[in-house]
């Protein structure tokens, strides 16, 4: 009899075990069971550079008619753009060259912030100020410009922007750009869109946005939730050129993302990532660096989304929150996990894949012919930048079917 009891015992104490055991498994952040990205080799970047390169704000990639893939970025400087060759080629530096102003008389271009290269011969530039657009060729000779007179939005001033998570996009004379507005209410920066539609007269002068696409979602609009200084950055790619482009967009703190495009669609895309449960208002002092550094570190949030397209595939950077702790500098938010979610051409979620957070950075990243280029740039524990610039190449295997 007691024989018989310590079975039933043992039996339900190992079912109750098992069972606890597959709760666990089914509600963690367990590691996906395809692994999308596998490691090929580290690549680094302007090798004897002069002025190291570290993280960019702003970088795109560049494939030249002849087929040859470039990296480039700001330098370091912001004088020009830094060239780096994917063939494993030295890298050269675009140095930007005085313009001619009204009535001939030379200027300065001032600091590079953005651009776009388009062919060798038309490389579209916007400085520092972020209210006129230049173009340039491969020697750094600047040909033509545009000042952005007005706006469709209302308020005091604005400045046009892109970053490495929203780069801009040129099609039938037409820049599509971050639109940074200056007010003095987040409803009043939440009655734009996101996306400025700024046409390009041949031969330059006086131009207007003539539209905005991307509007805030719903999330946005609550009053009494607000996230932080850098919660409204929206991203964006490009998912069909011509006449009348496509985007898809992502926001920082909405789970859909939304396919938008000139005729004031925008239509949401469910793209929640597993390692995101909500996100907190920011509720501390806007001009406290500890305050912001806190939220940014221990709240999670959608980084950027990115078409690839060779592989016809979709990708959703997601950082996860983070433990924050006193003193930490800025280091904090270079060690933030997180993960990208992959999406086929339909939008259907494929999976998503976490990356170690104290290897790779996922601030810079871009896809090329051989896959994906994934930032090693790490920081010290005094919050000190590496001093080189390098990437591990990721080779993208998709689940066989």
């Amino acid at each position: 009899m007691k024989k018989s009891i310590l079975i039933y015992i043992g039996v339900g104490t190992v079912a109750t075990l098992l069972s606890i055991f597959i709760w666990l498994q089914l509600t963690s952040d367990s590691a996906p069971e395809h692994v999308f990205f596998r490691e090929l080799r580290i690549d680094t970047f302007f090798v004897d550079h002069p002025s190291p390169i570290l993280i960019q704000k702003y970088f795109e990639t560049y494939t030249s008619e002849g087929g040859t893939e470039y990296f480039t970025t700001v330098n370091r400087n912001r004088t020009g753009i830094d060239v780096q060759p994917l063939n494993g080629d030295k890298y050269f530096t675009i140095e930007l060259d005085s313009f001619s102003g009204p009535d001939s008389i030379k200027m300065s271009f001032d600091l590079l912030y953005c651009y776009k290269i388009v062919s060798w011969d038309s490389i579209f530039l916007i400085n520092k100020a972020g209210s006129t657009i230049f173009m340039s060729d491969k020697e750094g000779n600047i040909s033509t410009y545009w000042t952005v007179t007005d706006t469709i939005c209302n308020g005091p001033y604005f400045k046009l922007r892109a970053y490495t998570f929203s780069e801009l996009t040129y099609t039938q004379g037409n820049i599509y750009v971050g639109f940074n507005p200056f007010f003095n209410t987040q409803p009043e920066i939440f009655s734009c869109d996101a996306i400025a539609k700024i046409p390009l007269p041949p031969g330059g002068g006086n131009t207007k946005i003539e539209r905005m696409l991307a509007p805030y979602p719903s999330v946005y609009t609550r009053s009494d939730d607000v996230y932080g200084v850098t919660g409204f950055q929206c991203s964006y790619t490009c998912t069909q050129s011509g006449s009348t482009p496509t985007f898809v967009a992502s926001f920082p703190k909405d789970h859909d993302l939304y396919r938008v495009d000139e005729f004031g669609s925008a239509d949401p895309i469910p793209a929640r990532s597993d390692y995101i449960k909500r996100f907190a208002p920011f509720r501390g002092d806007f001009t406290n660096p500890v305050d912001n550094l806190r939220y940014e570190s221990e709240q999670p949030r959608y980084w950027k989304v990115m078409y690839d397209s060779y592989r016809k595939l979709y990708y959703r950077i997601a950082l996860h929150p983070q433990k924050f702790s006193d003193g930490a500098a800025n280091r904090e938010l270079y060690e933030k996990p997180w993960s990208i979610m992959v999406f086929d051409e339909k939008f259907e979620i494929l999976g998503e894949q976490k990356f170690s957070a104290q290897q790779f950075f996922p601030i810079d990243m871009f896809v090329g012919k051989q896959g994906l280029y994934v930032s090693n740039a790490r920081v010290r524990r005094e919050g000190i930048p590496d001093r080189q610039l390098s990437f591990t190449l990721f080779e993208v295997k998709l689940p066989s079917i």
